[in-house]
């Protein structure tokens, strides 16, 4: 991989940590770009519900009933998604349980990036460095350590501030590809 990436003639990436994983030599770092279709779909009307956003590898099955029991005390409305799509759930489809929400609980790293591109309070569970990452250079939810605190962060959530959503960079890289793009046609 790395022969291919060192041929590419632009690299976008999340953060710092994927960069030097991968040994980018001068990569864009912006949000996922797929925030550019979520800052067009992105509702104002009132949020019904809080969602849960589940990630199997990093929440074991105890810990996932610990989470929706925890979440059900606190919101009786809340939804689930595990973000996978399926003959049943659709994209877009996940994507309108996200846009519904007034809260997003997560274990999932794009349980928070859509939450951030909804413009949507997020409490993500820290489970790797990729959601931590995520969460220093954008910001916009809570992190928790354990699942103990999250009662404590469900009834605290009002203290998120949320900050304007970093899309300038996504569309001055979008920018940059269309100008690479037409040079080489």
């Amino acid at each position: 991989l790395r022969s291919t990436f060192n041929r590419l003639l632009m690299t976008n990436v999340r953060d710092e940590f994927t960069s030097s994983l991968y040994e980018f030599k001068n990569p864009s770092i912006t949000v996922c770009p797929s925030l550019y279709i979520l800052d067009r779909m992105r509702k104002s009307m009132y949020k019904n519900y809080t969602l849960y956003s589940h990630h199997d590898e990093l929440v074991n099955e105890i810990e996932f009933e610990a989470i929706k029991t925890k979440i059900a005390e606190f919101d009786k409305a809340y939804k689930f998604t595990n973000n996978i799509q399926s003959v049943q759930t659709c994209f877009f489809q996940i994507l309108n349980l996200y846009n519904n929400s007034r809260l997003i609980v997560t274990s999932r790293l794009h349980g928070a990036i859509i939450a951030y591109g909804f413009k949507i309070p997020y409490i993500a569970l820290a489970r790797d460095i990729k959601i931590r990452e995520f969460h220093r250079l954008y910001g916009n939810g809570l992190l928790i350590e354990g699942i103990n605190e999250l009662p404590e962060m469900l009834n605290n959530r009002k203290i998120i501030s949320l900050k304007e959503i970093k899309i300038k960079p996504v569309t001055d890289f979008g920018e940059k590809v269309k100008s690479i793009t037409r040079s080489l046609t």
